[in-house]
């Protein structure tokens, strides 16, 4: 067994070599959003993470937003990928690896059903290459959540067939941390509810026509115990993971889609009728749509040709079918090679009927019933679980027929498993080259493109979002700079500060405009949106980042007048010295301010109507008359509980310690376990 896994990952992976050879040796990168959104993203986070700090603010994207808010902070693979630096090699190898081990996970899942070794081989290699993988690169976070369901349910199915193996248990929690911290939520929450109905299926008696619990029926303790050690896995998986999802929490009130998306935005990018056609060949389905017999569906679908691409495989299909037609008349198949069939297949078009979205009902019915549902959109998401169901489903006949097909079984299961994974290569070649990948010398990185965008990032970085006066930048701003020629940046404002569900929101340029727009007609003394401003009659002297969610604002004094017109004021005013300004930043809570080099000062920070943090500091005696100001902005999360304001750090320690505690235990059982 341990031979046949590290044949077939050698297998895997020469089979990535010869698809993805350009990304192996950086001829080419990944396209869209990859580049452009996750691979600033990641670099922040790791450079934060090596500078011996946590990413809980990120002050250089979207005007500043609380990093520790979105889940793929959390990744420890991406951690790892950023060892000396997340560039755009790292971003291509997180990819191949997520894709490899996809692959991988599908492969134990097939040998747990017991299939054979060569098919499940071939297999392994058709689920490496599907249309979800391929044509979704850019999604990067789609393609990680994706890569961890076979290996999820794998040690599930382990977990509950060795009657609770503290082994698999612990597998299991870190795989669903995985899942949760790195891929797209939405693939989680169904992923956690497939869990459960998986759970509760088996354990039932279905040759009891009440489907009475068999294991309760049979023996309640070991009925309870198992319902016992089922919430003990979640309870641990909710600690492992809990800087992930209590960040999330903590920021709630301040994410657009705290209450739910619309139900036109939830329909967003579905899995259109037409795009079955895609599960023979995507690439049949693109030139069919490039002529112009499918834009109709595209459009009123809202979607790409990337949410089209279920790619299963034209002549693993066929095969299927005609192996079914024949092994069905000459009674291959008995009662539980039918019941798998049969669960397989209704699991595969369910999953495929709900990424339909708005062209079916399903979606609608379950935003309803399940909770979670309603804050995502891109129902085609959810076509990779009916990927992976139809292909369980065409396999398992090929492994039943291939055992009935007389003396030459080893040849047609030798040009079967040719045919197929030559068929995979090829498609997922051609795909590649139309929507995943090109080659920097290309359309997407050309030299006049990289020029414009620079001055254009140049002109933001200098007017918009930090003054020419910033010193002591911490180094993931520097190390930023230096890149930028090498992808595009989004850093802008956003009109109404509010941050997506799934993170920020990158594309704002328009947002920016407007704001830009409504800036320069305004009579607010704010002008180019610096880092931090002040009331008039002052000026900033020095700014700089002790980290990435402190900075420390130096200002002096320009004249000796202390009267304030009305008009220069950005709140309401007391007796007494008063300076007040704008911190360039969103406001959530958690932000603090002092003053460090005076005393008998009070501070205050409110929320402004642009979303940004309004600060005032107020001198508590009337003689009080200051030249010189050191201000400190910090943001400092914390958690009420039971009454005490715990610091967020907390909690990043405790389930950070749990989560590498548990891989270390796991580490242990397999260095430990006696050899065969």
């Amino acid at each position: 067994m341990k031979k046949g896994i590290v044949w077939t990952g050698v297998f895997l992976l020469i089979a990535l070599l010869v698809v993805y050879f350009p990304l192996f040796t950086g001829d080419s990168i990944l396209k869209w959003d990859a580049t452009a959104i996750y691979l600033p993203w990641k670099l922040f986070v790791c450079e934060t993470i090596f500078s011996g700090n946590l990413p809980l603010w990120n002050p250089f994207m979207g005007l500043g937003f609380p990093q520790m808010m979105d889940l793929g902070t959390w990744y420890p693979i991406s951690w790892i990928f950023g060892i000396g630096g997340y560039g755009l090699f790292s971003l291509s190898a997180e990819y191949l690896f997520h894709v490899w081990m996809g692959g991988m996970g599908f492969f134990l899942v097939l040998r747990y059903f017991k299939f054979d070794i060569g098919l499940s081989v071939s297999l392994s290699i058709v689920f490496l290459f599907n249309g979800f993988f391929v044509g979704n690169a850019q999604h990067l976070g789609w393609v990680v959540g994706a890569a961890w369901i076979p290996w999820i349910f794998w040690a599930f199915l382990k977990w509950n067939s060795t009657f609770q193996s503290r082994q698999y248990g612990l597998l299991l929690i870190v795989f669903l941390a995985m899942q949760f911290t790195g891929g797209y939520p939405a693939i989680f929450v169904i992923t956690f509810y497939a869990l459960w109905v998986a759970f509760v299926i088996g354990n039932l008696d279905f040759n009891n026509k009440q489907f009475a619990w068999r294991n309760l029926l049979a023996n309640p303790f070991r009925a309870t115990l198992g319902v016992i050690n089922w919430l003990q896995i979640w309870l641990l998986f909710a600690i492992a993971t809990m800087p992930a999802w209590l960040g999330l929490l903590m920021n709630l009130p301040e994410i657009t889609r705290a209450n739910g998306v619309a139900t036109s935005g939830q329909m967003f990018g579905s899995f259109p009728a037409v795009g079955l056609l895609s599960v023979l060949n995507p690439v049949w389905f693109n030139h069919w749509v490039g002529k112009g017999h499918g834009k109709g569906s595209l459009e009123a679908a809202q979607t790409d040709i990337s949410m089209m691409n279920g790619y299963v495989g034209g002549f693993l299909v066929f095969a299927a079918i005609l192996f079914l037609i024949i092994g069905w008349r000459k009674s291959w198949f008995n009662k539980g090679h039918k019941v798998f069939l049969l669960i397989a297949f209704v699991v595969s078009l369910f999953f495929f009927m709900l990424s339909m979205g708005g062209e079916l009902p399903i979606r609608s019915w379950f935003n309803v019933v399940l909770p979670g549902l309603k804050y995502f959109r891109f129902p085609a998401v959810v076509r990779i679980f009916g990927i992976i169901a139809l292909l369980l489903t065409v396999g398992k006949i090929l492994d039943v027929s291939l055992l009935h097909v007389g003396k030459r079984r080893f040849n047609i299961q030798v040009v079967l498993m040719v045919l197929m994974v030559n068929e995979s290569i090829h498609i997922a070649t051609d795909l590649r080259e139309t929507t995943v990948i090109t080659s920097p010398t290309k359309d997407y990185i050309d030299k006049q493109w990289i020029t414009k965008e620079q001055q254009h990032l140049k002109a933001l970085t200098a007017d918009f979002t930090y003054p020419n006066l910033t010193e002591n930048m911490i180094q993931p701003l520097d190390k930023l700079v230096d890149k930028k020629k090498n992808f595009l940046w989004y850093n802008r404002a956003n009109i109404d500060r509010r941050f997506s569900l799934d993170g920020y929101n990158p594309y704002l340029l328009n947002s920016y405009n407007n704001w830009d727009s409504f800036n320069r007609s305004s009579d607010t003394i704010i002008e180019g949106m610096p880092l931090v401003s002040a009331s008039n009659g002052w000026y900033i002297t020095k700014v700089s980042l002790a980290s990435n969610n402190s900075f420390i604002i130096q200002l002096r004094d320009s004249n000796s007048s202390r009267n304030m017109g009305k008009n220069d004021s950005l709140m309401s005013r007391s007796k007494g010295f008063e300076l007040e300004g704008v911190l360039n930043q969103c406001f959530v809570p958690g932000w603090q301010m002092h003053v460090q080099n005076k005393e008998n000062y009070k501070v205050n920070l409110n929320k402004m109507p642009n979303g940004m943090i309004g600060w005032k500091v107020i001198g508590e005696k009337d003689n009080v008359d200051p030249t010189e100001l050191v201000l400190k902005f910090l943001y400092k999360p914390t958690v009420l509980l039971a009454g005490v304001y715990i610091p967020y750090k907390v909690f990043v320690v405790l389930g950070g310690s749990l989560f590498f505690g548990i891989l270390f235990v796991i580490l242990l059982d397999f260095l430990l376990k006696p050899k065969d």
